[in-house]
C-alpha cells in the first residue's frame, strides 16, 4: 500500500510539472514555459515591398501615377503610398515603408500572388511569394 502511494504521489507531481503551450520559437504565441506542445502554435509572415529612384521616376514621370495600390490573392491590401523611393533595401521596421502581414493560422508557409496598381486600376506589377513563418520578405520592383 505505501508503495502505491508513493507511485501515486510521483505520477502527481509529473503531471503537475507539464507546462503545456506553443514550444515552437517561431510561432507568434511561443511560451517560453511551455515544456509540452499543445498544438496550439500559430504563425505569421510579412512582406514589404520597396523600390529605387529608377523605378519610381517610371512609376510617377512615365507611367503618370500619382498614387500605388497593393493587392495580395486579388484583395486590396489597403496600402498604398505616393511618391516615395529608397535608396537601399528597408528595415522591416522602417517608418514610411508598405508593409502587409499575412496571419498563417497553423501552418508554417503559404503561397500569395500580389499586385501592385495605379489609380486608374492600371496593373504596373506583380508577382507570386511563398511566405515563410517568423519571416519579413523584402520584395524589389523595377529595374536595377
Amino acid at each position: 500500500m505505501k508503495k502505491l502511494m508513493i507511485l501515486c504521489m510521483i505520477a502527481a507531481g509529473s503531471i503537475s510539472c507539464k507546462k503545456l503551450g506553443c514550444t515552437d520559437p517561431n510561432a507568434v504565441n511561443y511560451l517560453d514555459e511551455a515544456n509540452h506542445d499543445d498544438g496550439t502554435c500559430t504563425y505569421e509572415s510579412n512582406v514589404v515591398w520597396w523600390w529605387n529612384n529608377l523605378t519610381a521616376d517610371y512609376i510617377y514621370n512615365v507611367a503618370g501615377s500619382d498614387t500605388l495600390h497593393f493587392y495580395v490573392n486579388g484583395f486590396p491590401s489597403n496600402q498604398t503610398i505616393g511618391y516615395h523611393y529608397w535608396d537601399g533595401e528597408p528595415k522591416c521596421d522602417d517608418n514610411g515603408i508598405v508593409k502587409w502581414t499575412r496571419d498563417l493560422g497553423k501552418t508554417t508557409s503559404a503561397s500569395i500572388s500580389w499586385s501592385i496598381r495605379n489609380e486608374n486600376e492600371t496593373l504596373l506589377y506583380s508577382g507570386t511569394l511563398n511566405m515563410k513563418a517568423n519571416t519579413c520578405h523584402k520584395v524589389k520592383v523595377g529595374w536595377e
